[in-house]
């Protein structure tokens, strides 16, 4: 900026566009997207794409949770995906016998994946319904 006039009048407003930028200076606020370890992986794998396009599509949300270790029992939740029907579902590894404060619970007794082939595996998704 190049202003031009009495070099008092210019003074003062040099000193008022120099108060105006502080001003501006100190409102800015920066904020660090902090990712978890789970996001940070997918956003390297570039498959954080399809998880947003899966919930999306499903209407719903998928978060990583941490190591659960009430009880001195040790238990793995995997993740957990919430609906828009206030349904959440948990996916979680560890002792039955020590889950509390649930509604239902669907058991995996195959030693591989549920693949939806048939059998136990058919009956386990069909019972789980849709997310």
């Amino acid at each position: 900026v190049t202003l031009h006039g009495h070099s008092d009048i210019v003074i003062v407003l040099k000193e008022k566009i120099n108060t105006i930028i502080k001003d501006i200076t100190q409102k800015v606020i920066k904020h660090h997207l902090q990712l978890l370890t789970i996001e940070s992986d997918l956003m390297r794998a570039n498959s954080y794409e399809l998880t947003t396009r899966i919930e999306r599509e499903t209407n719903t949300s998928i978060r990583d949770v941490k190591t659960d270790m009430n009880d001195n029992n040790p238990s793995t939740i995997l993740t957990t995906v919430s609906n828009s029907r206030n349904q959440t579902i948990v996916v979680e590894k560890g002792d039955i016998t020590k889950v509390k404060n649930i509604d239902a619970i669907i058991i995996n007794a195959t030693s591989g994946s549920l693949q939806d082939a048939g059998g136990i595996d058919k009956a386990i998704v069909n019972a789980a319904g849709s997310a």
